[in-house]
Parts: structure tokens; C-alpha cells; sequence
């Protein structure tokens, strides 16, 4: 049997094409890292390329970019310094857990990238190796949880909102994990 659309509703269209955006022209005015943000595991390498644009947000295309850097991550890019291409790689050290970025620079231009380290499961995080009034920097929107030290042990310590409720969402993994159990000492005041 076929399907008849109703008689009062017209054939259905396919959505036209999307054009590409329009060519830029004149100087760079915003230096851009793709990909934006990547979750890796240890040892593993991504690539990024660098990408420009105009004022008006149109992209000029690749671009070389005079420097490219590691900021708050351990691992190796290739080429290291100064690259000879828009393309950069970067292979993460072997470390569990780690969250920076890899930062390039074009004259007066910034771009960063944000790279996340997890390790597969199972996890064990006591919160010993971080410091003390920071927050999980591999966690996403973990703000609110910071690592506390309490009778000389570190712990993490979530600070009360100022109004509303006192929920917060963070994401500490991969969004395609699941079926797995957190165990944790939890201790509370009023």
C-alpha cells in the first residue's frame, strides 16, 4: 500500500542545498583551530589545521600559523614550533587524565583548542594530584566542585549556589559511556 499524504497538506520538498559560504578577502581578523575540542585517550593523536577569517566572519581558508603550542598538556606536536603547514598533530602523553589546549598564533592572532585525556574505564580519582582550590580541569561544567583539603587529605568539595537549587550536572567521561557504577565516600554539612 502506498502512503497518501493528506489532501489539505502539500507534497513534501527536500530543503534546498546549502551554498557555501562566501569567499573572504583582506587580512585575517580571526584565527581558528579545528577541531574546536577533542576527548582523546592517552597516546592517541588528533590532527588540527588552522583556519582564518575576515572581518565579517568569511572564511579566507587554511593558514600557516607562525607558532603553535602546548598549554596545561603533557604529549608532542608535530611539527613542533613552527609549523610549515596548517596542519598540526598532536599525540598525548601517556598521563591518565589531562585537560589544556593546543594554541596557535598569527601575528597578533590567538587560537586555542581544547583537548581532554581520559583514559578507559575503570577509573580510580582520589584528587591528590590536583591543587587545591582548583577544578577538575578534565570534567565539563565541573565549576561549581572544586578540590577542597580537609584534616590533610584532598577531596572535592561542592560550593553551595547562591540561590536556587543545589543540583549540579557535570560531565566527568565520554558522552558514549554507560552502564557503569561510581562508588564514593561522600560526607556532608549543613
Amino acid at each position: 500500500p502506498h502512503h497518501h499524504p493528506h489532501p489539505a497538506c502539500p507534497p513534501a520538498r527536500p530543503p534546498p542545498a546549502a551554498s557555501p559560504a562566501p569567499a573572504g578577502s583582506g587580512e585575517p581578523a580571526t584565527l581558528a583551530l579545528v577541531p574546536a575540542e577533542v576527548l582523546i585517550t592517552p597516546g592517541a593523536e588528533v590532527r588540527f589545521r588552522a583556519r582564518a577569517f575576515d572581518a565579517l566572519g568569511r572564511p579566507l581558508g587554511a593558514v600557516t600559523p607562525a607558532s603553535v603550542s602546548l598549554e596545561k598538556l603533557a604529549g608532542t606536536l608535530t611539527p613542533e614550533g613552527v609549523p610549515s603547514s596548517a596542519e598540526t598533530t598532536f599525540r598525548a602523553a601517556s598521563t591518565s587524565f589531562q585537560a589544556g589546549f593546543v594554541v596557535a598564533k598569527l601575528g597578533e592572532l590567538t587560537a586555542k583548542a581544547r583537548v581532554r585525556v581520559l583514559s578507559p574505564l575503570p577509573w580510580r580519582e582520589d584528587f591528590t594530584s590536583l591543587p587545591v582550590g582548583q577544578p577538575v580541569p578534565y570534567w565539563v561544567f565541573g565549576g561549581r566542585f572544586k578540590v577542597a583539603e580537609l584534616d590533610g587529605e584532598k577531596m572535592l568539595n561542592k560550593y553551595p549556589a547562591p540561590t536556587g537549587l543545589q543540583r549540579t550536572r557535570t560531565y566527568i567521561g565520554p558522552a558514549s559511556s554507560s552502564d557503569y557504577t561510581i562508588v564514593a565516600d561522600l560526607m556532608s554539612k549543613r
